[in-house]
C-alpha cells in the first residue's frame, strides 16, 4: 500500500504520469486478489484513469532505479 497524506496541499490535481503506471499496476494485481472492480471503477478510476503503456513504464522505471527526488 501506498499512502500519501499532505495537509497543506488539499486541491485536486492531476497525478503524474509514472504514478498513474504505478498505481494501475496496483490496481491490478488487487483486483487479481479479489478486489472487486465495481469499487475500482467507482474510487479509483475518477483519480486514475486506465493507461498501460510502455512509454510511462520506462519513466517509472528509469524514476525509481535512479531515486530522483522532484520535489
Amino acid at each position: 500500500m501506498l499512502v500519501y497524506i499532505n495537509r497543506k496541499q488539499v486541491t485536486d490535481s492531476k497525478p503524474k504520469d509514472e504514478y498513474v503506471y504505478r498505481m494501475n499496476m496496483g490496481i491490478k494485481d488487487a483486483v487479481k486478489e479479489g478486489v472487486p472492480q465495481e469499487y475500482v471503477d467507482q474510487t479509483m478510476r475518477p483519480f486514475i484513469p486506465y493507461r498501460d503503456y510502455d512509454e510511462v513504464r520506462e519513466v517509472a522505471e528509469q524514476q525509481v532505479l535512479s531515486l530522483e527526488d522532484e520535489r
